[in-house]
């Protein structure tokens, strides 16, 4: 995975702040921070930088060759830390992190709210389990199967209904906004850990769906690891196996300031 940490925390990894080659010529503080130019907020600041790279990335040798430096460097290697000096704050490695993901080909992971991606995405998966009620609906009493139920009444009855025509796989529940949302089983029965071998089976299904479909952006919370008792040192591997840059995982994991972080999700 790709985190960002701070000089401010004396954190280890590849510098790409000011006066690296990618760092952000955009700034919107005060103090002489070595920017090009000025801009009004953090927020445009970012933007500006993903404007800038996406330019520069075409015509700017010394440009493209540092981001494919950095992209070979964590395919290599499966993991790396972007430091500059804004983290926990979000900043331009925010922006680069998803470069490299994408050129590296790997599967993305950020930090960010599961349900802001409808509208945005071509799926969204919500971590599910086989059992039913009485009623025949899904039971969906925990963690993001719960919220699905919020927002979505009709999630359950939905979920039931595939549950009950197809087993316990992986299939679409309900859309909004031109945004599938599909089901991703980790669990055979509500009340027992997530099942590994379950999590494989969903994510082989969910690359050959993608394959199959042509989506290009699906994304999934880290299956199992919330209510289920895994750890994402459990399950990263295998989703690794088989996901590409088409895939996000999303982690909503409080951010510790003096830690590194996932990168977070920019839209």
């Amino acid at each position: 995975m790709i985190l960002i940490g701070s000089r401010h925390h004396h954190h280890q990894g590849h510098y790409v702040g000011r006066p690296h080659a990618l760092g952000n010529p955009y700034s919107h503080l005060e103090a002489d921070t070595r920017a090009i130019y000025k801009v009004a907020t953090r927020e445009e600041s970012v933007k500006s930088y993903n404007d800038w790279l996406h330019e520069n990335y075409r015509s700017n040798p010394t440009i493209k060759d540092a981001l494919h430096s950095l992209a070979y460097s964590y395919g290599q290697h499966g993991a790396m830390t972007l430091v500059c000096w804004c983290s926990p704050d979000m900043c331009h490695c925010d922006i680069l992190a998803n470069w490299i993901y994408h050129l590296s080909n790997n599967m993305r992971q950020f930090h960010g709210e599961l349900f802001n991606s409808i509208g945005r995405t071509d799926v969204v998966c919500i971590t599910t389990n086989g059992a039913t009620k009485r009623t025949g609906a899904g039971v969906c009493g925990a963690g993001c199967a719960k919220q699905a139920v919020q927002r979505w009444p009709g999630f359950a009855m939905s979920l039931g209904s595939h549950i009950k025509n197809y087993g316990n796989t992986p299939g679409p529940i309900i859309s909004e906004n031109g945004t599938l949302v599909y089901s991703f089983p980790v669990k055979h029965v509500w009340s027992q850990p997530a099942d590994l071998d379950l999590i494989r089976q969903s994510t082989t299904a969910m690359a050959r769906l993608a394959d199959e479909l042509g989506w290009s952006n699906v994304v999934i919370p880290r299956p199992g690891c919330g209510n289920g008792g895994r750890t994402w040192s459990e399950v990263e591997p295998i989703l690794k196996q088989q996901l590409d840059a088409r895939f996000t995982i999303i982690s909503n994991d409080p951010i510790n300031p003096t830690q590194p972080r996932l990168p977070i999700v920019i839209r």
